[in-house]
């Protein structure tokens, strides 16, 4: 005789990039196994993927493609699901820059905000008055190319190369994927600093978790703390 089926229970959890919601099941011991091993590696890149799958895994919805989320995307599904799964009160802790004094807060995953621009900017970035490109928001797959050597310039040129949908001038346009990491790169750095500017702004329109924390120090100051990626809300490493 088979062992009875343990039926889960569903929840809606909405995608930030497109404001709709998606079902998924809690995840379950077998998933908290994947996340503690890619932990243990210390590898940002192994956790990135080790996220990835436990979201995969517990997606329900057949048409969603969790490749093409985004990087604000995978991290507020995983938060919603750690809330559901395991507690929904997140602890976190700081040491305040003023007086030097650890301050311990709590606060409920249901609390974490999803940021929208008012406006987005424009995702077609003109490069000269014949040459633009295309943006899109970087999908989560990027993370997952990060190796724990590179440095700030290396990270801002991967994701740079990732977010570029296509390349156009007044004659055609060109598929990024088609052409090598020293190709785009090269292309890249002939990019003025007005139109680094430009790619900046839109980058930071896309729309993101954030919870904030307002409290005084020791010392009477009025203090706030800004939580917007995973790694503010969790020690992963």
């Amino acid at each position: 005789m088979s062992l009875p089926k343990i039926s889960q229970p569903l929840f809606d959890i909405e995608i930030p990039s497109t404001g709709k919601t998606a079902n998924f099941r809690q995840f379950l011991v077998k998933e908290e196994k994947i996340l503690f091993v890619a932990q243990q590696t210390r590898s940002r890149k192994e956790i990135a993927k080790a996220i990835k799958q436990i979201i995969n895994n517990c997606c329900v919805e057949e048409k969603m493609n969790v490749e093409s989320l985004t990087v604000a995307d995978i991290e507020y599904i995983f938060v919603q699901l750690r809330g559901i799964s395991v507690n929904n009160i997140i602890e976190v802790q700081f040491v305040d820059e003023d007086d030097g004094k650890p301050y311990k807060f709590e606060f409920d995953v249901a609390d974490i905000k999803i940021v929208k621009p008012k406006k987005k900017p424009s995702n077609d970035i003109k490069i000269t008055d014949k040459v633009g490109i295309i943006l899109e928001y970087p999908s989560f797959g990027v993370v997952e190319q990060y190796e724990d050597t590179m440095n700030e310039y290396d990270v801002l040129m991967m994701y740079l190369r990732n977010s570029i949908k296509s390349i156009y001038d007044e004659n055609d346009v060109y598929d990024p994927k088609t052409y090598s990491q020293e190709q785009l790169n090269e292309f890249i750095e002939n990019f003025s600093p007005k139109i680094f500017e430009k790619i900046k702004l839109y980058f930071n329109s896309v729309p993101k978790m954030e919870h904030v924390i307002k409290y005084e120090n020791s010392q009477g100051k009025e203090k706030k703390i800004v939580l917007a990626t995973l790694e503010d809300f969790f020690t992963l490493l």
